[in-house]
C-alpha cells in the first residue's frame, strides 16, 4: 500500500490533470469520467537469508502504450495525457516519492499511508465487488491491517486479504443487502 501511495503521489504531482487512483490492493488506475482503467501494478516479495530480510518492489506502469486483450480495461500515460511519456521521464520522480512514502511509514506509522490510500481509493465504500467463485459483497472500507472489509448479502462482514482474492467491480449493482 505504501508503494502505491508513493507512486500515486508522484504521478499526481507531475500530472495534476490526471485522476490517479489506487485499486485495492496494488493497482494504479486512472479514472476517466465514471469508469476506471488500469495504469499499472505493484508486486512486493519478501526474501531473507543470514544477511537479513529484504522486500523486492516491482512496479509496472503503462507509459507509452497499454496492453490490450486483458480481463480489464487498460490505459497508458501517453494516451491519457495526449503526448508521449517514457519510463525514463517518470522513473526518478516515482522512485523518490516511493522512498519518501516508505520513510513516512517508518516515522509516522501506517495511519499516514492509510489516510492517503483511502483518499485515493478507486473502490469507495458502497462499491459492489465480486471475488472467488460467485462471491459478492459491498465494500465497507479498509481494516487496520490493510484488509478490504466487505459486507455480504447475508449481513456478514469479511476481511479480504490480497493473497486470498482477485477483486472485480460489479458492472451493474445487483443483489440485496441488509439495511
Amino acid at each position: 500500500m505504501t508503494v502505491a501511495v508513493g507512486a500515486a503521489t508522484a504521478l499526481r504531482e507531475k500530472y495534476p490533470e490526471l485522476d490517479v487512483r489506487i485499486k485495492w490492493p496494488n493497482d494504479l488506475w486512472i479514472l476517466p469520467g465514471s469508469s476506471g482503467a488500469k495504469l499499472g501494478g505493484i508486486l512486493c516479495e519478501g526474501i531473507g537469508n543470514r544477511s537479513g530480510s529484504f522486500i523486492i518492489i516491482g512496479l509496472g506502469m503503462n507509459c507509452a502504450t497499454a496492453p490490450q486483450g486483458l480481463d480489464q480495461r487498460t490505459v497508458s500515460l501517453a494516451d491519457s495525457l495526449g503526448f508521449p511519456v517514457t519510463a525514463v521521464s517518470i522513473r526518478q520522480p516515482v522512485i523518490q516519492s516511493v522512498l519518501e512514502a516508505l520513510r513516512n511509514l517508518e516515522t509516522q506509522g501506517p495511519e499516514s499511508v492509510l489516510k492517503k490510500y483511502r483518499e485515493w481509493a478507486a473502490l469507495k465504500p458502497g462499491t459492489q465487488i465480486t471475488w472467488g467463485e460467485a462471491l459478492f459483497g459491498k465494500i465497507l472500507g479498509l481494516g487496520s491491517h490493510g484488509e478490504l472489509l466487505v459486507l455480504t448479502p447475508t449481513g456478514e462482514s469479511l476481511g479480504l486479504f490480497a493473497e486470498d482474492v482477485k477483486v472485480r467491480v460489479v458492472p451493474e449493482a445487483s443483489g440485496e443487502f441488509p439495511a
